[in-house]
């Protein structure tokens, strides 16, 4: 299995039946981490190798094309939370309310991604994003500032729909908001790859404080997915960054300074 956690963004992911490739990329890449949705009738053994080899969560998506929606989340998290696995789930952001008190009844952490993902994008007052404000208030629940040009509406650079969710997100709780590409960009059109670091430097104007930053880029995934956090420190200034989540903050730095 892996070595100890490095500080390496969670961008390991499989779609369903997939789990075994991407545990076994995992295997050659310690400190990394997975997101995948295993087949359905996967065993308790194969629970326990794909856990010994880095996946530490069970994607749901609760929407047309996911493979494991809320009809069976509980099943399926009654299989693997015992093994350390948290649910990483995707929906239409504007279904919060309806599935809320479903979403509460999971067993330990979980994580909401693409900053609530609303299709059409709703404003910090509506009753959809005070459903997730409320989730955030359980201290159980952790969201993932992703993808914003899967939803905008406004569009790039500054994706500013998406991003006046984004920043009252980081207000409510810096504690548990994460950075994340969203790479390779699967829904993106071809001829229209977004780039990682200009998403990225959207940061600069969702959470303007170096050490919130600091927070979402590193002590944040740090504590939920078991990386050192610590390791962004432990090299000679003349070096280059060893680990990702060290360039991301370096990156970061540099531009706010321009």
């Amino acid at each position: 299995g892996p070595g100890p956690r490095a500080a390496l963004p969670p961008w390991a992911r499989a779609t369903a039946g997939r789990a075994d490739c991407a545990a076994a990329g995992l295997s050659l890449q310690p400190g990394a981490a997975g997101v995948p949705a295993p087949a359905a009738g996967v065993s308790d053994a194969d629970i326990a190798w794909l856990t010994e080899n880095g996946i530490i969560a069970q994607r749901i998506f609760q929407l047309p094309w996911g493979a494991v929606g809320f009809d069976r989340m509980h099943d399926v998290m009654s299989r693997v939370h015992p093994a350390g696995w948290h649910a990483n789930i995707q929906l239409d952001g504007r279904e919060l309310p309806q599935w809320e008190d479903t979403i509460k009844k999971l067993p330990g952490k979980f994580v909401i991604d693409h900053v609530g993902k609303y299709l059409e994008p709703v404003t910090p007052e509506h009753e959809a994003f005070k459903s997730l404000l409320r989730l955030l208030d359980t201290g159980r629940c952790w969201v993932k500032l992703s993808a914003p040009y899967e939803t905008s509406k406004t569009g790039a650079p500054k994706y500013d729909d998406v991003g006046r969710l984004a920043k009252a997100l980081v207000k409510h709780a810096p504690e548990r908001m994460m950075w994340a590409s969203n790479w390779p960009h699967p829904s993106a059109p071809k001829d229209n790859i977004p780039d990682d670091a200009d998403l990225l430097d959207l940061l600069l104007d969702w959470a303007p404080d170096e050490a919130t930053r600091r927070k979402i880029l590193v002590d944040n995934p740090g504590e939920l997915y078991g990386f050192r956090s610590d390791l962004c420190s432990q090299r000679s200034t003349d070096s280059p960054p060893r680990h990702a989540w060290c360039w991301l903050i370096e990156r970061l730095k540099l531009n706010a300074a321009i």
